[in-house]
Formats: structure tokens, C-alpha cells, sequence
């Protein structure tokens, strides 16, 4: 009886630490493309104002094409 008590439990933390060390693996990867994601986006952005204010509208049409 004490066994059977014991081995649902375990299983059930074995199972919890798998489903977080896997959410941690891809929490991990998802924030460095969401970090270099949101990076260029800074950089497109920064450098279509640049080209908008030179060109009068027309540049930020030439940078996304």
C-alpha cells in the first residue's frame, strides 16, 4: 500500500519536471528570437525614420520594397 501510494506521485513529478525543464528549453529559445526579432525591428524602424525624414515619405516605401 505505501508503494502504491508512493509511485503516482513520483511519476507525477518526474512528468512536472519534464513539462518545465521543456517549457524552460523553449521559454529560452523563444526569448532570443523575440530579442533578435525585436532588435531589428528597432533597426528597421531607426533606419526607415532616417530614410523618411531624408526622402519626404518616399524612402520608407523604397526600405520595405
Amino acid at each position: 500500500m505505501i508503494n502504491r501510494k508512493k509511485r503516482p506521485a513520483y511519476i507525477q513529478k518526474m512528468y512536472i519536471g519534464r513539462l518545465l525543464w521543456c517549457k524552460s528549453k523553449f521559454l529560452s529559445l523563444s526569448s532570443k528570437f523575440v530579442e533578435k526579432s525585436v532588435v531589428y525591428f528597432i533597426l528597421y524602424v531607426i533606419i526607415g525614420e532616417k530614410k523618411h525624414w531624408k526622402n519626404k515619405g518616399t524612402g520608407v516605401i523604397k526600405w520595405v520594397s
